[in-house]
């Protein structure tokens, strides 16, 4: 069903039962393929026993599904109870505390001491729930549909599309593609994956995070297909349009400083590099950005249960806190960690310290050479003159440090549209800088000692100094790409697999990588005195020979 206002009310609920799944094999993991081969993995989304093989009918008609293992609801009956009352998405994200009055068939909120919340405690009286209808044609039709498809609103079973539909791809350079939505279904299978058991008819408290968890998944996968049919951008547009921007970030091109005293220096600007600051990174490759940050000190701090330790502001000492089930699903979710590196996108926040519950989530310590994020309790052990140089960790210095080793291991494809030439898209290693001027710092380790090579940040975040939020094109490209630094923008697209790393590698490593098929030279050089003249001259194409 699509939107209120724009489907007719006949169109009924897909309810996935197992009289019509039975002829169905489900998929149950996330792989391409199985183990080391080229083979797709038997239960993986592109099975060819699932859903036919390559190039057949079968493969574009044949559906599978995801056995989610407990009941959540139907999205767009989720999202019609949210916009009916805000409560009800806030009882079932286990944000709010509520109390159920039989009386009025309804919950009314309430405090931690008396109020109960979570998707078991919704969903335990989600068949008695009765609504008020108003004179608002929009809410009594919401009220209707949820009224009509009350007793088949929920699944444990979730629809994938045929193989055939969101096929991958393996380009001549044995780079992988994919269609977004194939990461939304891993993120469905990943929750799913984590329930041992079904338990299908348990309403067990326990599994509220999950269920909530996939409510989330599965209600990205309905939005994105809605979109893709009713995108204000129309049913082609609106698909190819995405797929321009997923894992990437487009920007104005900015005037790149190649300078530096030693050529040797990792410091030194590469001619195959492009130099992007770190919230446009981030963004570029959002799924590595936030597994880096749940496996890096988050998992210090967030170690299961929701007392966890914090440092007080003003002894700058470990403290016990008891945090709320929000504050747990910020930290330590996918969504959660999503709308950290979002909020990272305010520029006057960088520079502050991250605050959780009215504490320091952590504190670090910082020398004119080295740096250290401090494990809970440890600011209690250090003498005066380490503590002296102890801060709160700052959102930009903690996001840098999640990545700082991998940062500039990334490539990517740089394009600007419309496609002239074979300079309009290229590929390219990445140089991450965070701000203007960053320093070089040396991790310390657990004993305080300087670690290898492979542990320094070469564009630590320097306070006061502003950042580079743009895409910092090589000059020896702006030829190739026609540009200049009028406002040009161009499309950094992130590579983020390790066979896609390496081939862009092993290309540079050969002269294909810099010679033309016309045997020209892909990077051009470019005579400021030509820029200068086609300034002066409105942009003749005569000046640039």
């Amino acid at each position: 069903m699509t939107a209120i206002g724009k489907m007719p009310f006949n169109v009924q609920l897909l309810n996935l039962t197992g009289q019509n799944t039975a002829s169905m094999k489900p998929v149950r993991v996330s792989d391409i393929y199985d183990g080391g081969t080229t083979n797709f993995h038997e239960d993986g989304l592109y099975s060819v026993s699932i859903f036919g093989a390559s190039g057949t009918t079968e493969r574009s008609n044949r559906f599978s599904f995801i056995d989610l293992k407990v009941q959540v609801l139907h999205p767009l009956i989720h999202r019609h109870l949210v916009r009916i009352k805000g409560l009800y998405g806030e009882i079932l994200a286990g944000k709010k505390y509520a109390k159920w009055v039989a009386g009025e068939k309804d919950f009314v909120a309430s405090s931690e001491v008396e109020g109960e919340t979570g998707y078991a405690f919704f969903m335990s009286h989600f068949k008695d729930l009765r609504f008020k209808k108003t004179e608002s044609d929009q809410r009594n039709l919401r009220i209707s549909v949820i009224e009509k498809y009350r007793d088949t609103a929920t699944t444990n079973k979730w629809l994938v599309l045929p193989a055939g539909l969101r096929e991958v791809q393996v380009s001549e350079d044995g780079y992988t593609q994919e269609d977004e939505i194939n990461d939304m279904y891993r993120k469905v299978l990943s929750v799913a994956n984590t329930i041992a058991v079904n338990v299908n008819n348990n309403n067990d408290p326990v599994y509220d995070r999950s269920r909530y968890s996939l409510q989330l998944a599965i209600n990205a996968i309905y939005e994105h297909l809605e979109t893709f049919i009713t995108g204000k951008k129309g049913f082609i547009q609106a698909k190819w349009g995405s797929r321009r921007i997923f894992n990437g970030t487009r920007n104005v091109i900015t005037s790149m400083d190649v300078g530096t005293d030693d050529l040797d220096s990792p410091r030194s600007i590469d001619s195959t590099d492009t130099v992007v600051g770190l919230y446009q990174t981030a963004k570029g490759v959002l799924p590595l950005t936030t597994s880096w940050l749940s496996k890096g000190h988050l998992s210090k701090i967030f170690t299961g249960g929701t007392n966890v330790p914090l440092v007080d502001r003003k002894t700058k000492k470990t403290v016990w806190v008891n945090v709320t089930t929000e504050t747990m699903d910020r930290w330590t979710t996918v969504e959660g960690l999503e709308k950290f590196i979002n909020y990272y996108g305010n520029a006057s926040i960088r520079h502050k310290p991250i605050l959780v519950e009215g504490k320091y989530l952590a504190l670090i310590f910082k020398d004119e050479q080295h740096f250290r994020l401090l494990n809970p309790g440890e600011f209690d052990r250090l003498v005066p003159s380490q503590k002296e140089k102890c801060h709160p960790v700052t959102y930009a210095e903690f996001l840098y440090i999640a990545g700082y080793r991998h940062w500039n291991r990334l490539t990517c494809t740089i394009t600007r549209y419309p496609i002239t030439g074979l300079g309009s898209t290229y590929p390219s290693t990445v140089y991450l800088k965070t701000t203007v001027e960053g320093d070089i710092l040396r991790e310390l380790d657990d004993q305080w000692e300087p670690m290898d090579d492979e542990h320094v940040a070469y564009e630590f975040p320097r306070f006061n100094v502003p950042f580079f939020d743009t895409i910092g094109v090589n000059p020896n490209r702006l030829v190739g790409l026609g540009a200049d630094f009028d406002g040009d923008t161009v499309s950094c697209n992130f590579l983020m697999s390790d066979d896609a790393e390496s081939e862009i590698h092993k290309y540079f490593d050969k002269p294909t990588g810099y010679i033309d098929p016309r045997g020209g030279l892909q990077m051009f050089g470019t005579d400021t005195i030509d820029w200068l003249l086609r300034g002066l001259t409105f942009g003749s194409e005569k000046v640039l020979k």
